[in-house]
């Protein structure tokens, strides 16, 4: 049996980062940072610019995670700081986050009324006492996260309600994630009648206790599972179910499609069953970053899809779902969308038909690389370039797509 091993959860990486940094005791994510996420890389250099008092500007690339905790902190910091990123960075959303830093006294200016990057941040030490604000979390829960992860810092606490309705939040499940971590690392919020989450003023505890393995990253194991043989099985080693990663969901979401998940002592093993539905609807609103496995794994065995919640994968490092459509259409596959589903008619490529070469566009996208990619382990007349934006979640994604051809 084939054993990969996955890179450490971005995500929760990120969130530990910004914890050691708020004690003061940031440490490298790995000595040798090539094996480390992009996104963690970028995170790592702002928080090390941030306590050599740099006067230079905060830099956060395609970096959304990086742009969002990085706002928060730097309002939270004495001086006058400048917050910028890519052209595609400009382009995201952080209009919600500006104005909850904005109801603490902080004064930000930003490239137009629409809130984006690059911003000036008039930093506020004295943000906090207890202050109660509202977050509006439609486009992204990083903003709520952002803000409940420096909360423990700012005197007296902070009260957060997030105006968001759950039906209408983007990812909520990161949002529970950092307060799964805060829990972990001594950080006890409570949430009122009324929705609002209360974060005393406190000290993280070991925040470095915390790491995980990537369930994001593992999609792309599931989808090799999908497509590929039946009877075809991978051990992903060190990968747990308790997971604090709502990315967790994909042991879940592929079993429709022919994947059984197993948890053993090594980690996490699946493997294909060869049964599969043959009309697949899911609400994905919740794991947005597992569509892209999930999308090309449903169009290479033939299933119908209507994946729902897809309207915020219009905002990320690129319009993934137009990507989705126009690469599923390169294949010969009909897909489309409306305003928040995305849906995929079957076709007999999933039986072997082998149709022209195809070159895909990944739009410069870390899951719109690798999702395609993979589907090339089925269909070898897929052609994706090894562009090294997948080191953005998981930098050894090449060599373990390569090692994924034995199986």
């Amino acid at each position: 049996m084939l054993s990969v091993e996955l890179p450490w959860s971005k995500s929760i990486l990120n969130r530990a980062m910004v914890m050691q940094h708020l004690e003061g005791r940031l440490t490298a994510p790995a000595a040798d940072m090539a094996t480390v996420a992009e996104d963690c890389r970028v995170m790592y250099r702002l928080l090390r610019q941030m306590e050599s008092h740099s006067d230079e500007a905060f830099h956060c690339g395609d970096c959304g995670t990086a742009a969002r905790f990085a706002a928060a902190l730097l309002a939270a910091m004495p001086g006058s700081h400048t917050l910028d990123g890519s052209p595609r960075m400009r382009e995201r959303p952080m209009l919600g986050l500006k104005k909850a830093l904005e109801q603490m006294d902080v004064t930000i200016v930003s490239r137009d009324a629409d809130g984006h990057l690059p911003w000036r941040i008039e930093g506020n030490a004295d943000m906090g006492a207890d202050t109660v604000i509202d977050i509006d979390s439609t486009e992204s829960s990083q903003y709520a996260s952002a803000m409940l992860l420096v909360a423990p810092y700012l005197r007296g606490g902070l009260r957060c309600r997030v105006t968001t309705t759950e039906a209408t939040m983007g990812s909520k499940s990161y949002m529970e994630m950092t307060l799964g971590m805060m829990r972990r690392c001594g950080i006890e919020t409570i949430v009122t009648d009324d929705g609002t989450i209360v974060v005393p003023q406190r000290r993280y505890v070991d925040p470095d206790a915390v790491l995980e393995r990537d369930w994001s990253a593992a999609a792309y194991c599931y989808e090799a599972i999908a497509i590929g043989t039946t009877g075809n099985q991978l051990l992903m080693r060190g990968l747990a179910m308790n997971s604090l990663q709502g990315d967790r969901v994909a042991a879940k979401l592929f079993e429709p499609l022919g994947v059984k998940t197993l948890e053993t002592p090594d980690g996490i093993v699946i493997a294909s069953t060869g049964c599969r539905e043959r009309l697949y609807t899911r609400d994905m609103s919740q794991c947005p970053d597992l569509v892209p496995a999930m999308a090309c794994s449903c169009a290479a065995t033939g299933t119908e899809a209507n994946l729902h919640g897809i309207r915020n994968l219009r905002l990320k490092e690129s319009d993934r779902v137009n990507a989705l459509t126009e690469g599923l259409a390169a294949l010969g596959v009909e897909a489309y969308a409306d305003d928040d589903t995305l849906h995929i008619l079957p076709h007999p490529m999933a039986q072997g038909e082998r149709h022209s070469d195809a070159s895909i566009d990944g739009r410069g996208d870390h899951r719109i690389i690798m999702a395609f990619a993979t589907l090339g382990l089925a269909m070898p007349w897929v052609k994706t370039e090894r562009d090294n934006a997948t080191a953005k979640s998981f930098p050894t994604f090449w060599q373990t797509l390569d090692s994924l051809y034995n199986m």
